[in-house]
């Protein structure tokens, strides 16, 4: 199985972003600990890498978009071009600043160390 992830990586495939960060495929504990149907499941996209980004849509598109074109609309709006995936969606789109922090000092309960982590150890936290 291992070997598939590192395919999803290196050819862009479906579970790229999944494959980023999971190591061993495993049950979930989040699975059982999430109770909100909805958040698990939107959770559970978001790791997929099946979620509603520029990433994604742009795949599905008449003429497939190549993906360093799959830019972020909101950033677009103020002159950035920025790949629209889960990585610049959850650390770098300057339009979620106030999420992010929310969601930083939530993680930062439980995982002291955050803030001395680079943006792809903090991605893997999260």
């Amino acid at each position: 199985m291992k070997k598939v992830l590192e395919n999803c990586i290196t050819e862009q495939k479906k579970l790229r972003s999944y494959a980023e960060f999971k190591t061993v495929i495993k049950f979930e504990t989040y699975l059982n600990t999430i109770m909100n149907q909805k958040t698990r499941v939107n959770l559970t996209r978001f790791r997929m890498g099946v979620s509603d980004l520029e990433i994604e849509k742009g795949r599905y598109k008449t003429t497939p978009m190549p993906r360093e074109f799959r830019f972020c609309k909101l950033c677009q709006s103020i002159k950035i071009q920025a790949v629209e995936d889960e990585k610049h969606f959850l650390l770098h789109c300057p339009f979620y600043i106030s999420f992010r922090n929310v969601l930083y000092k939530y993680i930062e309960r439980k995982y002291k160390k955050l803030s001395t982590l680079e943006s792809n150890e903090i991605y893997m936290v999260i």
